[in-house]
């Protein structure tokens, strides 16, 4: 399954863009401007976060190691994660986003999403099923 975010405008402070499976639009995209992963395809693994006590789709720039993530006391939709594991993730808006995340949602304006979690819940659910199938789930940024 290949996954596939097309950039569309750029602001001052968020990059905006539309996620596609198989060419159909799925949900906008927002990311930080100054932690946003360059273009490129990039493998996906869900993997269970200890942030947030669920199954995410982790974005493979480096291997993974969960154990040296320090565990947060209390965490948000728009939690920072204490270190960068980019992730395609729930969250309203890209500011304090400083880990290379890609909040999915509805866009409301540059930067700010809508409508997280229904987007979000029907996407790791989809990934599921392609990686229960064990399909490569990957990326393409562009």
């Amino acid at each position: 399954m290949n996954i596939e975010i097309t950039r569309q405008s750029h602001s001052r402070y968020a990059i905006d863009g539309e996620l596609r499976i198989s060419g159909m639009k799925v949900c906008d995209t927002a990311e930080n401007i100054n932690f946003h992963l360059p273009p490129g395809t990039y493998p996906i693994r869900i993997i269970p976060c200890r942030q947030y006590h669920r199954k995410m789709p982790c974005i493979i720039i480096n291997e993974p190691d969960c154990s040296r993530c320090p565990k947060l006391k209390s965490i948000y939709s728009n939690t920072a994660l204490p270190k960068v594991c980019p992730q395609i993730k729930i969250g309203n808006g890209v500011n304090k986003r400083e880990d290379g995340s890609i909040i999915i949602g509805e866009r409301i304006t540059s930067g700010a999403i809508a409508h997280p979690a229904p987007h979000f819940n029907r996407l790791i659910d989809r990934l599921d099923k392609a990686a229960s199938r064990n399909e490569v789930i990957t990326l393409t940024i562009r």
